[in-house]
């Protein structure tokens, strides 16, 4: 409960004054993480777990997330949602967010991991801004314009 208190939010569903469904959110920079959820089940007829979820599916939109994990278990309701499911790999817990400085290896993962999406981004767009230099000559020589340098000196 601390870490709902300190991190979290409880998204509660009430019908005619009562609680009937209840959903535990943590927004974890630009992620949502839906971890808990549950709802009386007699208003199962309704669905109303699955509005719940598309109601926490909205509020992250709302607020700008990029990502929402709905983790773990039954694929059918979240594929209803849109959801496409991602293969987990790697899990790490920490206490405090600077405990992961104590974890070289991850540390390392993380940096490389980095640094080869930001290399193979950087390589894109080089290859395309060097495509539409090599297009423009290319057009410039086919309409009969000669490029020079001119050096200054």
């Amino acid at each position: 409960m601390e870490l709902l208190h300190r991190r979290g939010e409880a998204h509660i569903t009430r019908i005619d004054g009562e609680q009937a469904a209840i959903d535990f959110v943590f927004p974890v920079g630009r992620s949502v993480y839906a971890l808990q959820s549950a709802f009386d089940p007699r208003y199962e007829p309704y669905s109303l777990g699955f509005l719940s979820t598309y109601r926490i599916a909205c509020d992250a939109i709302a607020s700008g997330a990029c990502r929402l994990s709905l983790l773990w278990g039954t694929p059918d309701y979240k594929a209803r949602l849109g959801a496409v499911p991602k293969r987990a790999t790697r899990l790490s817990i920490f206490r405090a967010q600077t405990d992961r400085l104590y974890s070289l290896d991850e540390g390392w993962e993380v940096a490389w991991r980095n640094l080869r999406r930001n290399g193979q981004r950087d390589y894109w767009r080089a290859r395309h801004a060097a495509a539409k230099r090599v297009r423009a000559l290319a057009a410039w020589r086919k309409a009969g314009v000669e490029q020079r340098r001119v050096r200054r000196g």
